[in-house]
């Protein structure tokens, strides 16, 4: 069986003004979308498509009128052009506790009929209820052990205080002891946004999804609290306030809008590019040396992934340097700047 936990943690980081940097301990499931029966018999904390403490329904995911998430990837890819055979299928996502689930992203981890990961679908939501996804392939001759970046246009309306088109950047590993995911959105009016989620892999048990819920008995309302919470803070500091437009008319982008890279096809770090672009993304302080890690590379290999973002969203110019910009902290007046932590 491979479905499994991943205690751990979300880190988002808004690095233009106005400034937000926030940490929320969260657990995500890794499902085989072939083993929820399995789970639904095996599990007494686990349910599909019924009531329990911990949950799925086929209504959260994929087309969402109830049918199987499976029927639904299997769609979409079938509208595309590919030269590989659809076999297990993956999903990390946030269970519902309680009976309640919002996933602000959902990735479906697509691999061929031999078990090699072939393509990723980024499944983002709104809280106005909309949703759309990025289905980005994967190479077939990368290595299982390789880091992944990809980058595509970003068409959908996610937040009101970011514009609606921008880019994508997504770094990440395939799941598997430990989890890390980053990504940052590079906005057309020059904001960015940085989020990264890392984990350690906890097999499912009864007794796994018990710790989970008493150390985060709250967590899927928690993550709708937070997002309004965020967002009245960046509303109070001045953000600029966007209308939520229509949604795309496709369900998910057509593959070729999307393009990836491998790390292990670039060249070693000594030789990255260290042009302005990767010089303006600020330091990261994430949480745990695995983040911290992987959030640096990603920094590190900004002005790289940038170049394979579509124009107009390449060109945005980026100020090499910027004013402190007041911040008040706990009553105190105190600056910082592009290059300093917080």
């Amino acid at each position: 069986m491979t479905s499994s936990l991943y205690p751990g943690a979300v880190m988002h980081r808004r690095l233009t003004p106005p400034r937000r940097r926030f940490v929320y301990r969260v657990f995500s499931m890794l499902i085989d979308l072939d083993e929820l029966p399995e789970l639904d018999a095996r599990l007494r904390l686990f349910s599909y498509n019924r009531r329990n403490l911990v949950s799925f329904f086929d209504a959260d995911h994929g087309a969402c009128d109830g049918s199987k998430p499976r029927a639904w990837i299997e769609a979409v890819l079938g509208q595309r052009d590919l030269d590989w055979q659809l076999g297990t299928v993956q999903l990390l996502c946030f269970p519902r506790l309680f009976g309640y689930v919002f996933n602000p992203l959902s990735i479906f981890f697509c691999r061929d009929r031999s078990g090699v990961l072939r393509g990723i679908l980024y499944d983002v939501r709104n809280t106005f209820g909309d949703k759309h996804g990025y289905f980005i392939e994967v190479p077939a001759d990368r290595k299982a052990s390789a880091k992944i970046v990809q980058s595509c246009a970003k068409i959908f309306h996610v937040s009101p205080f970011l514009p609606l088109f921008g880019t994508y950047h997504f770094w990440l590993n395939e799941p598997d002891d430990a989890l890390s995911i980053a990504i940052r959105n590079d906005a057309a009016d020059g904001n960015r946004l940085i989020a990264v989620q890392t984990g350690n892999r906890v097999d499912v048990s009864d007794m796994a999804l018990a710790n989970a819920i008493i150390r985060h008995p709250l967590m899927t309302l928690k993550v709708t609290a937070a997002i309004h919470w965020q967002a009245l803070f960046l509303w109070l500091r001045g953000a600029r306030f966007h209308r939520r437009p229509p949604p795309p008319e496709a369900a998910v982008c057509p593959s070729p809008r999307c393009r990836a890279r491998l790390l292990c096809n670039q060249p070693a770090r000594a030789g990255l590019d260290t042009s302005p672009v990767s010089r303006s993304i600020p330091p990261i302080r994430a949480f745990g040396r695995v983040a911290q890690r992987e959030s640096t590379a990603f920094t590190r290999q900004g002005s790289q992934v940038q170049s394979l973002s579509r124009p107009p969203f390449n060109q945005v110019p980026l100020e090499s340097k910027q004013a402190p910009t007041p911040l008040r902290r706990r009553g105190l007046l105190a600056t910082e700047d592009r290059g300093s932590r917080v």
